[in-house]
């Protein structure tokens, strides 16, 4: 490459499409959008989640307001502290981590957020490292994608009943290029 640069070579590349460049070029395209700058092939790349778990269970003894009868889909998510990763604001810096709990009704609208949770969460796009509106803190764990931290009170406190929730969660998702946030079109 230019100036002894690495070249990359990226796997879209075919004798009528030359897809080779130079890393800086490649790494700066990446940034912007995951797309090749020549074809246009789309790649999954990382989103800025940090690495953690995710996990769900039901609880039928309790009912999110306004989904009566139906129980709780109850989601846990662990990230650890760490050191921040390329993905990430200031890589090679430490920051905090954090654990959430967060709920859905167990019912076909319930079911069709956690898909669209999961897949966010697999494709690193439901967290972020930045600086908590709640705390201040800087470099910590927080949310890319807003849910649900409570059963009840309603929109203003993160809780169910939510009329819209459904409707934010994919705009959210669909901003974040999650793959499935356009299927939530016919929920209501």
């Amino acid at each position: 490459g230019d100036d002894g640069e690495k070249v990359v070579r990226l796997p879209c590349h075919t004798e009528a499409c030359a897809c080779t460049f130079n890393a800086s070029t490649v790494e700066s395209a990446f940034q912007s959008s995951n797309k090749c700058p020549t074809c246009g092939t789309l790649y999954g790349l990382p989103g800025p989640q940090p690495s953690g778990t995710m996990s769900c269970e039901v609880d039928e003894r309790l009912d999110c307001t306004g989904h009566r009868g139906c129980g709780s889909i109850v989601i846990t998510y662990d990230f650890p502290s760490g050191t921040q990763r390329p993905q990430h604001p200031q890589p090679g810096e430490p920051y905090h981590g954090t654990g959430r709990t967060c709920y859905l009704p167990h019912d076909a609208m319930g079911l069709q957020c956690l898909r669209l949770l999961k897949a966010a969460f697999l494709q690193g796009e439901l967290f972020r490292v930045g600086k908590s509106a709640t705390t201040g803190r800087e470099n910590t764990v927080v949310w890319a994608i807003h849910q649900k931290t409570s059963p009840d009170g309603g929109p203003t406190r993160h809780g169910w009943p939510d009329n819209d929730y459904v409707q934010r969660l994919q705009s959210e998702c669909a901003a974040a290029n999650v793959t499935g946030a356009l299927e939530l079109a016919e929920i209501s």
